[in-house]
């Protein structure tokens, strides 16, 4: 069976998500993909301001949360997913947020390959809200 780069990253969606389900809230706030120590310190620190959780300066807002959750809940998260539940997949998101940093501080968004599948993504994204309109 041979397994494309969307496959890849459609299991890795799909597991994160699914760990997200029984995945314990984190006691400290910072998430083990800042504890690396082979990479430049990371303050992942999740600071609550009016709403807003910040990542190393960006934003993960209520709306981004939003579709993140109703994301995980076509992969079989519940409706009412408990608070801890809620805690795991915003977890979930943060670390996220971290490798896109990391990414994208290695150059890996201004190679053709990324900005081909961004662009598709952005294209999909906005067909869906054009037929929803």
């Amino acid at each position: 069976m041979k397994l494309t780069k969307k496959s890849l990253l459609a299991i890795a969606v799909t597991a994160l998500l699914s760990s997200a389900c029984t995945e314990q809230p984190q006691a400290s706030s910072t998430t083990d993909a800042s504890k690396d120590s082979s990479s430049t310190p990371t303050t992942a620190s999740k600071e609550v301001e009016d709403g807003l959780v910040r990542v190393n300066g960006a934003t993960i807002t209520p709306a981004l949360y939003k579709v993140f959750l109703d994301l995980a809940r076509t992969q079989g998260v519940p409706a009412d997913a408990s608070p801890e539940q809620q805690l795991a997949l915003l977890n979930q998101l943060v670390n996220l947020m971290l490798i896109t940093q990391d990414a994208e501080k290695r150059g890996l968004d201004k190679t053709a390959p990324v900005i081909a599948e961004l662009q598709l993504l952005r294209i999909k994204a906005l067909t869906e809200a054009g037929i929803k309109a």
